[in-house]
């Protein structure tokens, strides 16, 4: 098994939390991609685990707060079955604001 050093463990974290950096403004377009990435930049941060998206939805849905659950279903939903989701757009910018919030914190 091969092991990270603790430089590519900081570039990982550094190119996920770029990539949601504009969360709050970008999710009511790409809500089940943010949605996703958020979950696992926030496992990262939490646990120091590397998820695929899929993987962070299935974490969020165990360890966020049980009002985001329809949120994260149904990006998960989306991502595994390639189908469009309407999304609440309001919910997923708290959604964002939470999770933003939540990897902010030191």
């Amino acid at each position: 098994m091969m092991t990270a050093s603790i430089y590519e463990l900081q570039d990982y974290f550094d190119s996920i939390r770029l990539d949601i950096a504009e969360a709050a403004e970008r999710i009511t377009e790409e809500t089940m991609y943010l949605t996703l990435n958020l979950a696992r930049v926030l496992a990262y941060k939490s646990e120091k685990i590397i998820l695929s998206k899929k993987e962070g939805g299935e974490w969020a849905l165990k360890n966020l707060p049980s009002e985001y659950y329809p949120l994260i279903g149904s990006a998960l939903q989306e991502s595994m079955e390639a189908e469009k989701v309407i999304y609440d757009k309001e919910y997923a910018v708290k959604y964002a604001e939470y999770m933003l919030s939540e990897i902010a914190k030191g």
